[in-house]
């Protein structure tokens, strides 16, 4: 016969009644708050072991903590590929960018053709974090890249170029 949660008499006989029977409720803040000190309860003793279990076992990602910043859209459809660089110039609009390790970030940027006046497509390159911090999003800049097509990097910015601005989206109107 199985037993019963709860029954007559033995209010707290069950390990699952036993940890709720540990947690207090604040009616002011609606959180629990578990009553006594650790050693009181199995329930927290069995959270404190998993939590320095899982401290300990790490992964395999490092912790870089909290990266500020926004990202912008691209003017361009599609993923960013790699830019081909040959050791060009460009005109490039950055609209993100990531911090990457020894130095260095990942700058994903449109190319701006001056002719046409188009962004013809949506590329990444990499630089280092003193380049890549006078990168400001949504702003033109000629730059020169490398000659390493498998490994492009942006070397100079060697003017800001005035870029038009992306169109607004239509704006429903009130009837």
């Amino acid at each position: 016969m199985r037993r019963s949660i709860r029954q007559q008499g033995d209010t707290l006989s069950h390990p699952v009644l036993q940890a709720l029977g540990s947690i207090a409720w604040r009616t002011t803040t609606k959180s629990a708050i578990a009553r006594g000190t650790c050693s009181d309860s199995e329930f927290v003793w069995s959270r404190n072991r998993a939590a320095k279990a899982a401290a300990n076992r790490g992964g395999p990602d490092i912790d870089r903590g909290y990266k500020p910043g926004a990202i912008a859209r691209s003017m361009v459809e599609g993923a960013a590929t790699r830019f081909p660089a040959k050791g060009q110039l460009a005109v490039i609009r950055p609209y993100r960018k990531n911090l990457l390790g020894g130095g260095e970030e990942k700058v994903r940027f449109d190319i701006f053709n001056e002719g046409t006046h188009v962004y013809v497509e949506s590329s990444y390159a990499f630089a280092s974090t003193d380049l890549a911090g006078e990168l400001h999003r949504q702003h033109g800049y000629r730059v020169r890249f490398n000659d390493d097509p498998q490994y492009p990097q942006i070397l100079e910015i060697v003017e800001e170029v005035p870029i038009p601005k992306p169109l607004a989206l239509p704006r429903s109107t009130p009837e």
